[in-house]
């Protein structure tokens, strides 16, 4: 399929749902815990820490397959290409929350990893040092949580599936690791690949350029994306409903650049209207 760069506007998604409401064998340690209603205290570490992590490795891409065919809950792998900055790296410590850590691999070789409920702290095979490259991939699966001020989080609710990068009432704020192993700070910037598979009654979109769109033949279809603009953990998204797409262009200084708009069926005119405002 032709890939296509276009801007992806959220705005209509985000207005329509404020008028609503307001595999490869797994092995390794397993821990587990239910998590069916949003929970108090998602504190990553004490106020004032401050996160070194990103001094020490550099986060340089996520691929994230996922599935999200089944009502609140998602399967997912994340492979985390990163990069060591100094000498003798020998863990990754991944954020996480509250899902069930299947298996982890390094560079394709299964290794051993702590998982706590927050982060997943990861043995390396072999010691990185200064400009070694590596390859995590985490298999992980269950129900995401939402931050306690229910404004975060991968949500599936309405006839929506969605995620909100900012827990207001976490710290910190960013929520990528609601949905995704991560360093979820406010400086790691990475690219990033989504494989999203989702109802075939769906369609999916998320940060970046649409890929391909496979329909699965058994009620399903695998969307891919990529973003290859390094962004934060809280800039990653994706979102699923019945949208429809609506298609226009805007005149800039270099160039013609194709504008898609995403909403609701019922709410195709008003966004119309809206946008029709904007200079």
């Amino acid at each position: 399929m032709k890939m296509r760069i276009y801007l992806t506007v959220f705005f209509a998604f985000v207005f329509s749902m404020m008028l609503l409401a307001q595999p490869e064998p797994h092995i390794g340690c397993h821990h587990f815990s239910k998590k069916d209603i949003p929970v108090p205290g998602f504190q990553l570490a004490p106020s004032g820490i401050v996160d070194t992590r990103s001094d020490s490795i550099d986060i340089l891409n996520y691929k994230i397959d996922i599935d999200i065919t089944v009502p609140s809950f998602l399967s997912a792998n994340t492979v985390v290409s990163a990069s060591a900055l100094v000498d003798n790296i020998d863990e990754i410590v991944l954020d996480l929350l509250m899902l069930q850590v299947d298996s982890v691999f390094v560079d394709g070789v299964p290794t051993t990893f702590i998982y706590d409920d927050f982060k997943c702290s990861i043995a390396l095979p072999e010691i990185m040092m200064t400009g070694d490259d590596f390859d995590v991939q985490v298999y992980y699966q269950g129900n995401p949580v939402r931050d306690p001020s229910n404004f975060g989080g991968l949500v599936f609710e309405q006839g929506y599936i969605y995620n909100l990068g900012i827990g207001i009432a976490s710290n910190p704020h960013n929520f990528g690791r609601g949905w995704f192993p991560c360093f979820d700070n406010f400086m790691e910037r990475s690219t990033y690949e989504y494989i999203v598979t989702h109802s075939s009654a769906y369609n999916a979109h998320c940060v970046g350029t649409e890929i391909d769109i496979i329909n699965n033949g058994d009620g399903s279809i695998t969307t891919t994306y990529a973003m290859d603009q390094p962004i934060t953990t809280y800039q990653s998204s994706i979102a699923a409903s019945n949208y429809v797409e609506l298609w226009s262009e805007h005149e800039g200084m270099e160039g013609t650049i194709p504008v898609k708009l995403i909403c609701k069926p019922g709410d195709s005119t008003a966004m119309k209207s809206s946008f029709g405002n904007l200079g």
